[in-house]
């Protein structure tokens, strides 16, 4: 059996008895051509993801004793064991391009058990690919005073959206805007893995970003807030606020001086807020919901999307809160309850929801009502309208 041929992606011989070489060629092959995830199973293909589509990269099938021979060259022997028991496999490993000279490939790599091509007991690799090269601010595709608003001194900026939206990279791309500084704030950042590493950028202009890894270089997130008290950092990286107690820490360090950035699984401002808030138990959570609002300074949503005309596009939703809304969500109009429905309101009136920044794709032809409900989550007559109104 061979994988049907992609225009445009050139496909990887993998031969038999392959060692740990060619497996990083094959790696390093997928990176250099734009694809950001490798899917590696038993009894499949390679495949990649690739223009914001899965595609088989390799000729042939991997047999299940070689896609768990590839796990076990990235992170050692302990991994087929520690599957075996049930636990997966969340690791960051890194090795030189076979091609090049001392040139660093950083991944990342999450790995379980699982029954896949028939095989009772086979393998679901995923890996995803970090660029070498730090991404720039002024490339992030941002609308007009985003990237300025995203580099706070003071206070909490979140970033959301689903995996591969580019969160990781924006927020990526404003620590590394925040090195070229003279002189350059002291960054210390805590992650679950170490995804992108800032290497010594900003070095002689102010202290080198400083990346820790929960699980291993600290031994849980409980310890994050504490560590970072006693390091004395500018810019904060607290990962992601994922419950109450994780939104806690991260909130206290936005109102104890610090500019913070997180991350946090929602899809808009709006649910952003409606999610902050209500991971807080009822009793205490008027009180939250205050101290969080005078930390906030900012919402930002991404999402990346494949147009129907093949080209593949950042769209960013956000909300600054300066003092006018803060003043208005303290209102007796917008008790927090409705905090979620006050942002929705802002974004539609001021065009900075994603239904928005659709607009010129519609106009111009490249984006369909399809497309548009997938990005908006609009039910068909709502989305059917709204396009129509667009196009005139």
């Amino acid at each position: 059996m061979t994988a049907n041929t992609i225009e445009g992606l050139q496909p990887f011989v993998l031969h038999a008895g392959f060692g740990e070489r060619e497996t990083h060629m094959m790696i390093t092959s997928a990176l250099d051509q734009g694809c950001s995830d490798l899917k590696i199973q038993s009894n499949d293909y390679v495949t990649v993801y690739w223009r914001r589509q899965w595609y088989p990269l390799t000729t042939r099938l991997l047999e299940d004793t070689e896609a768990k021979k590839i796990l076990s060259m990235l992170c050692g022997p302990a991994a087929i064991p520690k599957l075996g028991k049930g636990d997966e496999v969340d690791e960051d490993p890194e090795f030189f391009r076979p091609d090049a000279d001392r040139i660093l490939v950083r991944l990342r790599l999450h790995a379980i058990a699982a029954r896949v091509g028939g095989e009772k007991n086979g393998v679901s690799i995923t890996i995803r690919t970090i660029k070498h090269d730090l991404p720039e601010l002024s490339e992030q595709g941002l609308p007009e005073g985003v990237a300025e608003d995203l580099l706070v001194d003071k206070g909490l900026v979140l970033v959301n959206g689903a995996t591969g939206s580019g969160k990781t990279t924006l927020i990526a791309a404003v620590l590394h805007e925040r090195t070229k500084e003279t002189p350059a704030p002291s960054i210390q950042t805590f992650e679950e893995p170490i995804e992108i590493s800032y290497g010594k950028a900003g070095l002689g202009r102010g202290p080198l970003v400083a990346q820790a890894a929960i699980g291993k270089h600290l031994q849980s997130w409980g310890r994050a807030a504490p560590s970072a008290m006693r390091s004395k950092p500018d810019i904060l990286l607290m990962g992601e606020v994922r419950d109450e107690e994780t939104a806690d820490k991260t909130v206290e360090m936005a109102i104890t001086g610090h500019g913070v950035l997180a991350t946090i699984h929602a899809d808009t401002p709006n649910e952003t807020m409606f999610r902050l808030v209500e991971m807080f138990p009822a009793e205490v959570r008027a009180a939250a919901a205050s101290k969080m609002l005078g930390a906030l300074r900012m919402i930002c949503s991404r999402k990346i999307v494949k147009l129907d005309n093949g080209d593949v596009v950042p769209l960013t939703s956000w909300i600054s809160f300066d003092s006018d809304i803060k003043d208005a969500l303290q209102s007796e109009e917008w008790p927090y309850p409705r905090w979620a429905r006050f942002v929705r309101n802002y974004l539609i009136e001021h065009g900075q929801d994603f239904a928005s920044q659709c607009v010129p794709f519609i106009r111009s032809g490249a984006m369909g009502v399809k497309l548009f409900r997938e990005i908006t989550q609009m039910g068909r007559v709502e989305a059917q309208q709204y396009f129509d109104r667009t196009r005139g």
